[in-house]
């Protein structure tokens, strides 16, 4: 198995930038703006970051059945997708610029986790002489970036365009 792997892009917002300014005057704007961006997209990545760690931890995603152990015994508690905090602990989340936008690239590395988002049929230990059995897919990444599920939406295109809005005001268009 493969961990998981996604990307949140989030494009830069129109700016009006004065033809009659000094080339001193643009070049400030422009760093400026710059220096906007990634404080902008640093909030981004916080925000996703948490919002992640939270729908692991969410009552959203709670495992519909009993856990029958390797020895033949029931699992005592309910188990969920946080469970043993693998995956919690797996998630990794990289920035990256571009010209036009920015990418957040959110990964997951532990074995199972596409798994887990996905859902799909396996083989319980490994043994082929069981049946197979459903794990349903319990989608928490695209919960948060599309608000589904009943997580809420982290809204990354509109962090990033207050965080510019504050610093350049009327510059935005």
């Amino acid at each position: 198995m493969e961990g998981f792997k996604t990307v949140a892009v989030v494009k830069m917002p129109k700016v009006n930038l004065d033809k009659t300014w000094s080339k001193s005057s643009t070049r400030t704007f422009q760093r400026t703006l710059t220096q906007l961006r990634q404080r902008g997209v640093d909030k981004c990545a916080t925000a996703l970051q948490q919002a992640l760690y939270n729908s692991l931890e969410s009552n959203t995603w709670s495992w519909p059945r009993n856990t029958v152990r390797v020895n033949g015994s029931v699992a005592g508690t309910t188990r969920d997708i946080y469970d043993t905090g693998g995956l919690y602990a797996s998630q990794k989340l990289n920035i990256s610029h571009q010209v036009t936008q920015s990418k957040l690239t959110i990964t997951y590395s532990a074995p199972y986790a596409s798994l887990v988002h996905y859902g799909g049929y396996i083989r319980p230990y490994g043994n082929k002489n069981a049946n197979t059995v459903l794990i349903p897919a319990r989608p928490w990444v695209e919960a948060i970036l599309n608000g589904s599920h009943g997580q809420d939406k982290v809204d990354i295109s509109k962090i990033l365009l207050d965080t510019i809005r504050t610093g350049l005001g009327d510059f935005v268009i």
